[in-house]
């Protein structure tokens, strides 16, 4: 049966590329020559799979010829699948940790070592903005619990950010307390300009606009939403600012894709483990996790009954990382 009035979409183009880090914690981005398509924009190194390679390989090839450098180390990042206009695209990004060699431009592209804070200032394709979101990330995500004073709450942001947390949910505390205050506390701690936070919807008693507006803020302040958010942040995405991190509670594959769709910086899917909150019916286990996370379209974090321990199994089961309240509020 012919289709009439759509356009079909060559076959999947299949892309292995990297999110390489030097030993400063920069990233190498590469600037597309002026004449290939979507040309001057910026993006990440790696190419096509040849025919009977895996991704892995055709990443270690690939970085080999056009960067002049040896892969020693490197695990999945994201998986990206984007139709453009005019062909599919799907993205298996990886980090790249550990390797050997100085990087250059071989095939005379320029490339550029950047603060992972400053991608945010680069013109990507649009297939690569959800991996931009990955490398900025960290792999946990520390959510306050209630905090029953003002002094406790940010002791305990404190503590943690010493001990190296880099991204918080900023959860109301058990007393009533206006968002203002709790800023002005926050921002008159130097040690926290160096973390990202995450205002909870519940401080702004569900007034979406002034939500995103506060999030624009400062360039650390983001704000994240629950599930029933969703819908309205999918008709608001053309008011996201730019580089204000949005994020949301999913839990369920229909959520994480609205999501995706809305543009959202990550995504919390929960529950993966057993917690009181849940039915056992309930969770996904680390099984039911994969299938939604990996085909995501963005960053997505593991939260559920887990700890810091958890981080390498939620990796490799297609998440950003872990999110976690108990584990350190407790």
């Amino acid at each position: 049966m012919q289709i009439t009035g759509a356009k079909v979409l060559a076959s999947v183009i299949h892309v292995a590329a990297a999110v390489i880090r030097d030993s400063h914690g920069r990233i190498l981005i590469a600037k597309r020559p002026a004449h290939v398509h979507m040309g001057n924009l910026w993006e990440f190194p790696g190419g096509k799979l040849e025919a009977g390679e895996s991704a892995r390989d055709a990443l270690v090839r690939e970085l080999r010829e056009e960067l002049d450098i040896e892969v020693t180390d490197a695990e999945p990042l994201i998986q990206i699948h984007h139709d453009y206009t005019d062909k599919s695209v799907r993205l298996d990004v990886w980090t790249v940790s550990e390797f050997t060699g100085n990087a250059s431009g071989r095939e005379g592209q320029e490339v550029r070592w950047v603060a992972a804070a400053e991608l945010i200032n680069y013109s990507f394709p649009a297939a690569n903005y959800p991996i931009v979101n990955a490398a900025m990330l960290p792999d946990q995500c520390f959510i306050t619990g209630g905090g029953n004073s003002v002094d406790e709450y940010i002791a305990r942001i404190v503590r943690a950010s010493e001990l190296g947390a880099k991204l918080f949910i900023l959860r109301p505390l058990a007393v009533s307390c206006r968002v203002e205050l709790i800023q002005q506390r926050l921002d008159e701690l130097e040690i926290l300009d160096s973390v990202h936070l995450q205002w909870h919807s519940d401080w702004f008693e569900g007034d979406l606009e002034s939500a995103l507006a506060f999030a624009g803020r400062k360039p650390h302040y983001g704000v994240h939403f629950q599930a029933a958010f969703l819908s309205s942040l999918l008709n608001a995405k053309a008011e996201f600012q730019k580089g204000s991190w949005i994020s949301a509670s999913c839990h369920g594959s229909d959520e994480v894709q609205m999501a995706a769709r809305s543009g959202l910086t990550f995504a919390l899917l929960s529950p993966v483990k057993a917690t009181k909150e849940y039915l056992p019916e309930q969770l996904l286990g680390w099984s039911g996790f994969t299938q939604i996370a990996e085909p995501a379209g963005l960053p997505v974090y593991a939260l559920g009954g887990l700890t810091a321990s958890d981080t390498a199994r939620a990796k490799r089961g297609g998440a950003q990382g872990v999110a976690f309240v108990k584990h350190w509020w407790a």
